[in-house]
């Protein structure tokens, strides 16, 4: 930190204890990417500075980008300075102390949501307009729990940037599917969110549900459709197991609920086996075994008759077992 940030963080601690007695929490996510030690530097700076914030560190194993983390929808993946500050200081405030700064008309609009729509804004250091617009992405995150919200610097972690095609800041997704550059109305971003089809949710979105321990959320809103998303499909041939455990967790909670809907995962699934390692070829005949439909006996038969290794035979058989019962 620059002293002036000091300044700016020691003014709003003088401002908040005069009008609030509140506590404040704030997390911490610390992975194997090198960018952590700034980011635990900065925690560490910040408690320093204003004692009253509860520090919760969580760690990962993944090389993903570390986090700060304000309540369950919020991520910085950036380090919040100078203008950018400001904004996030704020967001601590109305985490404690709302203050309605949102139009009651999006207020009222944004009660009606129900799908999570999540929000990603890519910005740089010293950028005029990104404070602005990371502000007012802040206003709805915190009216709603339901979107969720990643601020990223693109100059931090130029690898997401350049996946995700950033070349300007600010730069604004949702869902992976909308994009602007530049300011974006937040009238126009709320009807937006509102009027979007749930069965478009990219794959990633619906992982940032799992990763959030939300995976039978993902089951709620394909029986509220009505149908399978195609981006569930790929969850379950993920290359990541914790990303198909999930899927699975989701799954099951579609196979206690509706399992209609949970019988036309199978045949997808099994146009994939052929194509797919040993571990998820492992969780495909797991799933078929969990099922109870009796007409993938067959499949299982030429997977055991078939030239595979001891772990698929058995996990095979496993599943005949089940559906045999």
């Amino acid at each position: 930190m620059v002293p002036g940030d000091k300044t700016v963080i020691e003014q709003w601690r003088q401002s908040l204890r005069q009008s609030h007695n509140h506590e404040i929490s704030l997390g911490l996510l610390i992975t194997k990417n090198r960018s952590s030690l700034s980011f635990s530097s900065f925690c560490e700076e910040l408690i320093e500075l204003i004692p009253e914030i509860t520090l919760k560190k969580e760690t990962s194993p993944e090389d993903s980008p570390p986090a700060i983390k304000i309540g369950s929808n919020i991520s910085y993946q950036a380090l919040p300075a100078e203008k950018e500050l400001e904004p996030f200081l704020q967001a601590l405030t109305e985490r404690v102390a709302p203050t309605g700064r949102l139009n009651p008309v999006l207020q009222d609009k944004l009660k009606t949501l129900k799908v999570p729509a999540f929000i990603k804004i890519y910005i740089t250091p010293h950028c005029p307009f990104c404070p602005q617009m990371v502000q007012k992405l802040l206003i709805l995150a915190i009216e709603s729990e339901l979107i969720r919200l990643t601020i990223i610097d693109g100059t931090l972690f130029p690898d997401l940037a350049q996946k995700d095609k950033i070349q300007s800041a600010p730069t604004i997704l949702l869902d992976d599917q909308f994009r602007w550059t530049g300011a974006v109305d937040s009238k126009e971003l709320v009807e937006l969110i509102l009027k979007r089809d749930p069965a478009q949710l990219s794959p990633a979105s619906l992982q940032g549900l799992i990763e959030d321990g939300k995976a039978a959320e993902i089951a709620d809103l394909m029986i509220r459709s009505g149908r399978i998303f195609s981006s569930f499909l790929k969850l379950l041939l993920h290359d990541k197991w914790p990303v198909r455990l999930g899927a699975m967790v989701a799954y099951e909670t579609l196979l206690e609920r509706a399992p209609h809907l949970a019988d036309q995962v199978l045949d997808p699934l099994w146009d994939k086996f052929t194509q797919v390692d040993d571990q998820v070829k492992g969780d495909i005949l797991y799933i078929i075994g969990e099922s109870g439909q009796k007409k993938m006996r067959d499949k299982l038969q030429v997977v055991m008759a078939g030239n595979y290794g001891d772990e698929i035979l058995e996990a095979a058989a496993e599943a005949l077992e089940n559906l045999q019962d």
